[in-house]
């Protein structure tokens, strides 16, 4: 028996085939975990008037899959991901999220040796995915996480990524410049600590589920639920008027008329920006906190975006 020790992970590849997959190499950290929807892939079968359980009942099971990165990257939302498929990608928020025909996870043991991590084919899916950037001094990182799900195999190899795409569409970012609506007066806010967001479920949680049925060890399918969304939560260090207009105390609250732009500042010395669709986004909840003598008084706006998301 042979003990491999995993040391870092150094690429992660997705696309429809080994040939027609994008990079990512700025990454913080890969975890995968083999779960069961009914909580554990094997649970003892009591029999009445015995002490022992007779057997124990097999459960389904699949793998999470979480990819955080010390950067976006776009190769979830420009990237084909299914066989056969143009307009698929892994993040679809105006569609269902396409079906990953290749994904793949290289390593680095102890001793230098590549270890690859193949999911099965046609069988991964991506689930959720957040990110953050910060103005507070002291920021090492501005990282996105990706969660996905496989309902078949892994497969443990060696096999060397050399799909195209390097890590040409990683963006580092280095803060946040500010937020614009590009409607009315008072449009542009740059008392920005931190800028986080979501792309998530109905419920908020996971934006598909694996399908399985009784007698059956592996998901037979997925479901994506109606509703999937994006979350936004912006953190000034102080209060900013350019929400005013879409808060309401004794009303409903007004969709913002307006493009909501998040402009961030990039490694590469030029910018970025979330660009949430006009007419799709609604303040969700404020929190503000006044405190005698604190050298900042941050004021937290959530948004929900039932639209689209561009970035540019």
């Amino acid at each position: 028996m042979t003990d491999v020790k995993i040391d870092y992970v150094t690429k992660v590849a997705l696309g429809y085939d080994s040939t027609n997959a994008d990079t990512a190499l700025a990454i913080v950290r890969f975890s995968d975990r083999l779960v069961s929807p009914d909580g554990a892939m094997v649970e003892p079968v009591s029999v009445i008037n015995t002490v022992k359980p007779a057997t124990v009942g097999q459960r389904a099971s699949y793998y999470e899959m979480e990819l955080e990165l010390d950067s976006d990257n776009s190769m979830f939302y420009d990237q084909q991901v299914t066989s056969g498929v143009a307009t698929s990608r892994a993040l679809r928020d105006s569609a269902a999220n396409g079906r990953i025909d290749y994904f793949i996870v290289n390593l680095k043991d102890t001793a230098g040796a590549t270890v690859s991590y193949l999911y099965e084919t046609q069988r991964v899916y991506l689930t959720g995915a957040s990110g953050r950037v910060s103005n507070e001094k002291g920021t090492e990182r501005n990282p996105t996480i990706y969660r996905l799900i496989c309902r078949g195999n892994k497969t443990v190899g060696n096999t060397d990524i050399t799909a195209k795409g390097g890590a040409s569409k990683e963006v580092q970012y280095t803060g946040i410049s500010s937020v614009v609506l590009n409607a009315g007066a008072n449009t542009t806010a740059v008392n920005i600590l931190e800028y986080e967001w979501e792309f998530v479920g109905p419920d908020g949680s996971d934006i598909l589920d694996v399908r399985t049925t009784p007698n059956t060890y592996e998901g037979v399918g997925v479901t994506e639920w109606s509703g999937k969304h994006w979350r936004l939560k912006l953190t000034f260090d102080s209060y900013t008027d350019i929400f005013d207009s879409y808060i309401e105390d004794d009303a409903v609250n007004p969709v913002i008329a307006a493009v909501v732009n998040v402009v961030m500042k990039t490694a590469a010395g030029s910018t970025q920006v979330h660009s949430y669709e006009t007419s799709k986004c609604y303040i969700s909840n404020v929190d503000g906190e006044t405190v005698e003598k604190a050298t900042r008084n941050p004021v937290t706006y959530e948004l929900v975006c039932i639209g689209t998301r561009s970035v540019y």
